[in-house]
């Protein structure tokens, strides 16, 4: 009879333990992903190099920090569903000036981190 006992307690113990090890597993296979709040609107252009669009906003890690080695845009235009992907060329931290692109204030995008406690406003231009 006590082996019954011992037998019962101990899967009662161990069935306290899969909370936390579902927990621990969710926690270390969890995928993280990047959310960005535009601040103003996209600005989309033509330069000699093709399509130019510029983005200003503020990029936030969700569910863990992310580092980040590729970032493109994709656009559909809506008249012959062309579509066109943008990898993102250079970036500034902090807000764009209006219309005044300082080149030695810009740097190559990557690679560069995103933490969830810190959201960071970006300036990004996509080529």
């Amino acid at each position: 009879m006590s082996k019954i006992w011992s037998t019962v307690v101990s899967l009662i113990g161990a069935g306290a333990w899969i909370p936390w090890v579902i927990i621990l597993l969710l926690k270390v296979f969890r995928k993280g992903k990047v959310d960005f709040h535009e601040r103003l609107p996209a600005q989309i252009g033509y330069t000699a190099w093709g399509i130019v669009v510029i983005l200003e906003g503020s990029l936030r890690a969700l569910g863990a920090d992310m580092f980040i080695t590729k970032m493109t845009l994709s656009l559909t235009k809506c008249k012959d569903n062309s579509k066109h992907n943008l990898e993102c060329w250079f970036f500034q931290p902090g807000a764009l000036p209006g219309g005044r692109l300082a080149r030695e204030n810009w740097r190559s995008f990557y690679p560069t981190m995103v933490r969830v406690s810190q959201p960071q406003l970006y300036g990004m231009v996509f080529h």
